[in-house]
């Protein structure tokens, strides 16, 4: 039970870190998907 009240405690931080990683690629993303591409 220690280890579920751990791991119950532990894996929520982690998902809102992931998510908030995911959403810093989605603006890195955006903000390059508006430059002019100057290779074509």
């Amino acid at each position: 039970l220690t280890l579920c009240d751990t791991m119950l405690e532990f894996y929520p931080k982690e998902i809102l870190k992931i998510h908030e990683r995911i959403g810093r690629f989605e603006d890195v993303k955006s903000y390059w998907e508006k430059k002019e591409d100057i290779w074509i």
